[in-house]
């Protein structure tokens, strides 16, 4: 029936495949070599989490000889995680993205690990899981210090906190490393106001909540 399942594979039949691995499974529950063949399969039709599942419980069958093989497509599949995180955060599906992105964080180091890590810092923000969000910024700046983009995440993070302090600082940063102009002179602008935020929030007849209340109602926080 794995055969089997390998020729449909092939012949991109998945359903026909996925039952041919059931039927393996349940008449050989020591061998891991299925689990295998689900996970490729998974992975032709692009069901990411369900590929890895499937390769995970490969490489935790006891006595597998295909190990070294499942491990290799489980960083593929894992790789796979930033691109689809990437299409989930485009989408505002913020929660998904997250999930696929924490997956794709787990191949670092790899070449994307500095988009990896500035996406998800991106959609922690978004969830307003702020400590998150600055910990995966910063995760990303250690693999790209010039990820301007980042940086600018990192500044709007700490403003949305009311730390306008490290928000001014951060969005300096992001204009040494900026080179488009209109992206220049919105950061500009952005930074007069986070300069004139901080004084507000620095004065003595200022009042947290109402104040956060301000920022709320302008989209900031």
């Amino acid at each position: 029936h794995s055969s089997l399942a390998m020729c449909y594979r092939q012949l991109k039949m998945y359903d026909r495949a996925l039952a041919e691995v059931k039927i393996s499974l349940k008449s050989s529950n020591s061998d891991c070599f299925p689990y295998y063949i689900q996970g490729l399969i998974y992975y032709d039709m692009e069901k990411t989490l369900a590929c890895i599942e499937s390769l995970n419980k490969c490489i935790g069958a006891s006595n597998c000889t295909h190990v070294s093989d499942a491990r290799a497509m489980l960083v593929q599949a894992k790789s796979a995680c930033a691109k689809d995180g990437t299409l989930k955060l485009q989408a505002g599906k913020i929660n998904e993205a997250i999930k696929l992105l924490e997956i794709a964080a787990t191949t670092d180091p790899s070449p994307n690990s500095a988009c990896i890590h500035g996406n998800l810092a991106y959609a922690y923000r978004e969830a307003k899981q702020y400590d998150k969000a600055i910990s995966a910024a910063k995760k990303a700046l250690q693999y790209d210090p010039r990820a301007a983009s980042t940086m600018y995440n990192l500044a709007i993070t700490y403003y949305e906190m009311a730390r306008f302090e490290d928000s001014d600082l951060w969005l300096r940063r992001y204009l040494t490393c900026e080179s488009d102009g209109n992206n220049r002179s919105n950061a500009e602008q952005l930074l007069s106001e986070i300069v004139e935020d901080g004084k507000k929030f620095r004065s003595a007849d200022n009042k947290l909540p109402d104040y956060m209340a301000l920022l709320e109602q302008g989209g900031h926080a």
